[in-house]
């Protein structure tokens, strides 16, 4: 079975760096849609512990042809 749609998650540390890459991804046509969550509650491992912090969450609806250009980082 192949998949032709796929959805990735995206954090960052502020609703308007979240709208910016949003921007991009959707003027360059790397996404169809693109959904901004502000304020949500992280938790991850850092430096061997674990951390929190308040990111924005993407979540990028685009072809799977296009994932390698959807990543960043």
């Amino acid at each position: 079975m192949e998949f032709k749609d796929v959805v990735v998650f995206i954090t960052t540390q502020t609703e308007e760096e979240a709208k910016r890459i949003g921007d991009l991804l959707l003027q360059g046509k790397k996404a169809f849609c693109v959904n901004v969550i502000p304020r949500v509650h992280s938790l991850f491992w850092w430096k061997g512990k674990i951390d929190s912090a308040q990111e924005s969450l993407l979540i990028v609806k685009t072809k799977a042809s296009l994932l390698k250009e959807v990543r960043i980082g």
